[in-house]
């Protein structure tokens, strides 16, 4: 896990350039009643309507609000705290959280919907706030119009930022379909369909933490407070790896044991229960035996056999080096494992006294 850092204006303009016309043009012809779509619910006495927005409605005053302006680029191409923003602003104008589930039959009977009347057909008007914005953000933006490809490429990650474990490749071939990894909604796009083009909510990651079994449609702020932090904010000193080594190297790995630390501590719930991180590290225990097999035996008859094979000086010399097989030069995006291996390290040094 790590904070992605490299997200520059350029990649910023390109996003916004690249969507903006279509979602003013979508949300502007919704808002004004110039764009409809059918829908249907029930498997037996099928209702059929049309949904369409009403004027003054939730659906409405978002589309009028958001569709230009000032507004679009945060909705597009915002900070953090604009996206936080966006949903408390979401969630006033809806009265609720209502707005992050769908039209059921149920609703539709009780009379829960915005209606302006019937069509020609007769079919009811209906505007329901998730799913009006779910045709517009989801399946029109985010399914035809975002360029996927370039957009994990424009980030130039290799490691999935949830985990610190997986690479996460891409790979285009003309003519062949292209070989991406999965891009997760951090605040799901299944609850939160006005985000699903929001750059800082878009997260390339490894299938393993995109699974439906890990993050998969986890709403971070299921119960008001977040309890997995969004990789562009993530914060280092918020989780970390506790190791316990044996005071001599042992090839058992019974011997060695690694838990997670948190704080605050609702961020177990992310990390430890949903993405299953602790579970995941435990089985990496063969790393932490060899770096702990590395730092003891490394003696000055075996750097000098490495030496005279012509093996740098400098590079035998360097602890870092010697014990993980690179520095630690701070680049979490495209090393597996490094926050992982950098803190097992530190607590090695500190255990042998060589801090």
């Amino acid at each position: 896990m790590y904070r992605i850092v490299n997200v520059t204006e350029d990649m910023l303009k390109w996003h916004w350039e690249a969507l903006f016309e279509r979602t003013q043009k979508l949300m502007e012809d919704f808002r004004d009643g110039n764009l409809t779509i059918e829908g249907k619910v029930g498997r037996t006495n099928v209702i059929k309507y049309i949904y369409k927005v009403c004027p003054d409605s939730p659906t409405w005053k978002f589309l009028n609000k958001y569709a230009s302006g000032a507004n679009s680029r945060k909705l597009l191409c915002g900070s953090w705290e604009d996206i936080l923003t966006i949903i408390r602003d979401v969630e006033t104008l809806c009265g609720g959280k209502e707005w992050k589930m769908g039209f059921t039959k149920a609703k539709f009977q009780a009379g829960e919907y915005f209606s302006s009347g019937k069509s020609v057909e007769g079919l009811i008007f209906v505007d329901d706030f998730h799913d009006i914005i779910e045709e517009i953000f989801v399946k029109q933006l985010y399914e035809k119009c975002l360029d996927k490809l370039r957009f994990i490429k424009g980030l130039k990650l290799k490691v999935c930022p949830y985990c610190g474990r997986n690479q996460i490749n891409v790979a285009s071939y003309e003519k062949k379909r292209d070989s991406k990894p999965p891009i997760d909604h951090f605040f799901p796009k299944s609850k939160y369909p006005f985000l699903a083009v929001s750059f800082r909510n878009l997260i390339p990651c490894c299938s393993t933490c995109n699974d439906i079994s890990n993050k998969g449609d986890f709403d971070p702020l299921e119960n008001s407070v977040l309890t997995l932090e969004n990789p562009y904010e993530f914060t280092d000193e918020h989780v970390h790896f506790n190791g316990e080594f044996p005071d001599m190297v042992s090839m058992n790995e019974d011997d060695y044991d690694v838990n997670m630390l948190f704080n605050p501590s609702y961020l177990s719930t992310g990390y430890r229960e949903i993405l299953k991180l602790e579970e995941f590290y435990k089985d990496e225990k063969q790393k932490m035996i060899d770096m702990h097999d590395n730092l003891l035996t490394f003696s000055d008859a075996r750097k000098k056999d490495l030496a005279s094979l012509g093996i740098e000086e400098n590079y035998l010399n360097d602890m870092q080096k010697r014990v993980l097989g690179y520095r630690l030069d701070g680049k979490t995006s495209v090393r597996e494992f490094y926050k992982f291996k950098k803190e097992m390290f530190e607590q090695l040094l500190e255990k042998y006294n060589l801090v």
